[in-house]
């Protein structure tokens, strides 16, 4: 991992960024430190998971499965919905 590389190119370090909950920062400092040194500490209590990622992943499994049902009929069906137009 190239630390110089980044998706975060404002104009603000990212440690300024107001948006970015605390956790994040926390969790890219500790990605920037393990890059640096791949020994370095790591506390997971220091970064907890957010309320309702259970569900959220279980709603992306249902969708999931939903999709792999339907995929194929959607598609087909908006296949023959731009043929006919």
């Amino acid at each position: 991992m190239d630390p110089k590389l980044r998706n975060h190119c404002g104009s603000l370090p990212f440690q300024d960024f107001e948006e970015a909950p605390h956790s994040q920062k926390n969790l890219y400092e500790l990605l920037l430190a393990k890059t640096r040194n791949p020994e370095a500490p790591y506390n997971a209590s220091c970064y907890p998971i957010y309320p309702g990622w259970r569900e959220y992943l279980d709603i992306l499994h249902l969708f999931s499965r939903f999709y792999d049902q339907t995929g194929p009929l959607l598609h087909s069906r908006a296949l023959h919905v731009l043929a006919a137009t």
